[in-house]
Formats: C-alpha cells, sequence, structure tokens
C-alpha cells in the first residue's frame, strides 16, 4: 500500500496550513526548529554591519543639520532679522 497524496484544492478555495502542534510545547519546539534554520553572521560581519549602520546614521545627522541651518539662515534673510 503506497500513501495517497493529499487532494489538491478546488479552484477558489482557500488554502490551508497542514495542522501544526499546538500549544506552548508545540510553539517552543517549532520555534527551536526555526532558529536552528537561521544563518547566523559572524562577529567581524556584526561589527561591520553595526559600524555601517552608525555610520549612516551620522551621515543623516550631518545632512540634516545642514538642512536645519540653511533653513534657519533663510528665513532670518527673509524676515530681515540681524541674528
Amino acid at each position: 500500500m503506497s500513501k495517497k497524496e493529499p487532494a489538491a484544492p478546488k479552484a477558489g478555495s482557500i488554502a490551508t496550513l497542514p495542522k501544526m502542534r499546538r500549544g506552548l510545547k508545540g510553539f517552543y519546539q517549532d520555534l527551536i526548529v526555526e532558529m536552528r534554520k537561521v544563518s547566523w553572521p559572524t562577529p567581524k560581519d556584526s561589527t561591520r554591519m553595526s559600524g555601517m549602520v552608525l555610520g549612516v546614521c551620522g551621515l543623516v545627522v550631518l545632512i540634516l543639520f545642514g538642512i536645519s541651518t540653511g533653513f534657519e539662515i533663510l528665513w532670518s534673510i527673509v524676515m530681515g532679522g540681524n541674528g
């Protein structure tokens, strides 16, 4: 006897997932299985990527500061103020 293939869903029906483990224990078992599939970065990669994030944040801060200062100067000129 061979295993029967699951029947294909009918046209227009909603696809459903197969029954999974239920409850807290099933959740943690599935969590462990999925976490083992994760491709974790090496410490060197983590340091490099963190440096890139900090560098981009610093660049954005400088750009926004420049734009803000430019608008402040422009506003001062338009309003005819001294400072």
